[in-house]
């Protein structure tokens, strides 16, 4: 009973929209052409789910290969930078040229040397993961407390150890926010990925339903990247909580 009462607590604003968008296309006679409502867009997901999970597998692989690519190259770059400042300060320059660039800019040029694959898009969901996880894990190798860096210091300890013992701690915190905003990003740049190169996804769905104006399938495809999205950003955020709680 308490989780049920937890659960429209949290999502009553949810609920409503929803009651009132089948409400408003129920009594207003809403053509499905233009809005279907919720109770026909479940219908349809629910009469053949295959056309639908078997798409979003596709999208939800490329997005979790290029979201683990991504906060993993992000978090290696950052530890090289501060083991090695010099490093850093020829990668740091770099990174910023390409965060300047928007990434939809670089899917021609990608697929132009990479060729219309999996791997490329892969690589431009790695890219938008990459920069937030190298920003935010940089700072957080950085917050090193300042006495504990004067102890090892003091005690001789190498730079190697200092990174380990401290400024890997310091930067938890740093690596979780960057899951948090790279989880729901990863998928949005997927997306965007394979509808602008036309490979199989939940973004051919899209694409294949608005062609044949089939909006109920539109509507369809276009709810469960919703859901999944909404979804990843909770679990990355109950991850952002317990490090925060844990290691600040």
């Amino acid at each position: 009973m308490t989780s049920i009462r937890s659960f429209f607590a949290r999502w009553w604003a949810v609920l409503a929209i929803l009651i009132a968008w089948q409400l408003i296309v129920t009594v207003f006679r809403i053509n499905p052409f233009l809005i279907p409502g919720p109770i026909s867009i479940g219908v349809e997901v629910a009469k053949d789910p295959l056309s639908f999970l078997v798409p979003l597998a596709l999208t939800m692989r490329t997005a979790v290969i290029g979201f683990t690519l991504g906060v993993g190259i992000g978090y290696l770059v950052a530890s090289l930078s501060w083991l090695w400042p010099f490093f850093g300060g020829t990668l740091t320059p770099l990174a910023l040229i390409i965060r300047s660039v928007p990434f939809v800019a670089l899917i021609p040029v990608l697929t132009r040397i990479m060729g219309y694959t999996d791997q490329t898009a892969w690589i431009i969901c790695a890219l938008v993961c990459f920069f937030p996880t190298f920003v935010l894990v940089s700072s957080g190798l950085r917050d090193i407390p300042a006495n504990g860096d004067d102890l090892f210091s003091a005690a001789g300890a190498s730079r190697l150890d200092r990174y380990r013992l401290l400024a890997v701690p310091a930067s938890l915190v740093g690596l979780a926010t960057s899951i948090r905003i790279a989880a729901s990003s990863s998928i949005a740049a997927a997306l965007i990925a394979e509808f602008l190169m036309g490979t199989n996804g939940l973004a051919f769905v899209l694409v294949t339903s608005l062609s044949e104006l089939d909006m109920t399938m539109l509507w369809g495809a276009s709810s469960l990247a919703i859901v999944v999205s909404i979804a990843a950003y909770l679990l990355a955020n109950q991850l952002e909580r317990r490090t925060i709680i844990r290691w600040r």
